[in-house]
């Protein structure tokens, strides 16, 4: 009987991420790149052909990143007999039987060495201890100022027989406030796959967001952004709505930004 259609028999472990991958709307060709692995290791998953996967340490690695991209409860490793297992370990200890004239250089060096710092740390004992400096002589911190000021000197006319004065006026000086980015914001109804990357193709974003929750990223940093799910999520560029329809192609949308902040399609 098929396990998958008796209700008495839990889910088979990889149709659960080939489930999960299929409702956000993936390709194993883009878990394989999201995950940097190849595409074969990503079908051993789904097919529970864990031998394929290697030695234990590494099949938890492929697996347990496989678990994080979707957003999968991580007690599934657990459930996995092959990622318990502890690889047996072989005795690599030699037995090296030395002749008795061999044996008894060997002591001698050993002798002689010993004899060596014992003579080494008599006449270091004899030496005179090293004066001690206290810490705070080393240390200077100077006080931080609180703010800057600026102080002008603004002479004083001086009367009949005393001497001119200046007075010392001390004016705060303010400092600007800081340039607000532009940035982007995405907001989804329903469990979404999201890669950012940057100019360069390194990673800034790399998960699944929850129904409800939302990312914001500064606009000037953004090469790409691909998206599992489109359907289900809102854009704006700093605050207004961007429509990602026109995006869409099954359920993924993969784009950039111009230089006015409008999504561009673009491909693989």
């Amino acid at each position: 009987m098929d396990p998958i259609q008796n209700p008495l028999f839990k889910e088979p472990i990889g149709s659960i991420f080939r489930s999960k991958r299929q409702q956000l709307g993936l390709s194993i060709d883009d878990v394989a790149r999201s995950l940097k692995y190849s595409s074969h290791l990503v079908e051993a998953i789904e097919t529970e052909q864990w031998q394929n996967l290697g030695a234990p340490v590494f099949a938890k690695s492929y697996v347990n990143s496989y678990l994080k991209l979707l957003g999968l409860n991580p007690s599934i490793m657990d459930e996995i007999p092959t990622m318990s297992q502890t690889p047996a370990l072989k005795s690599l200890t030699t037995v090296k039987v030395e002749s008795s004239s061999k044996g008894s250089k060997w002591l001698l060096g050993i002798l002689t060495v010993l004899g060596l710092a014992v003579i080494v740390a008599y006449f270091g004992l004899r030496q005179k201890p090293t004066e001690t400096v206290a810490l705070d002589t080393l240390i200077n911190v100077p006080s931080q100022p609180t703010a800057q000021n600026k102080q002008t000197s603004v002479p004083i006319s001086a009367s009949p027989g005393n001497q001119a004065l200046t007075a010392t006026s001390t004016t705060a000086v303010t400092t600007p406030p800081a340039i607000i980015t532009n940035e982007i914001l995405l907001t989804t109804a329903d469990d979404c796959w999201v890669d950012i990357r940057d100019m360069d193709n390194n990673v800034l974003f790399l998960g699944t967001l929850s129904a409800g929750q939302d990312i914001r990223q500064p606009l000037e940093k953004i090469g790409k952004i691909t998206l599992g799910n489109a359907g289900s999520v809102a854009l704006s560029v700093n605050g207004t709505p961007r429509d990602l329809n026109p995006l869409i192609k099954g359920s993924v949308a993969r784009f950039r930004f111009d230089s006015d902040g409008n999504p561009i399609s673009v491909t693989l």
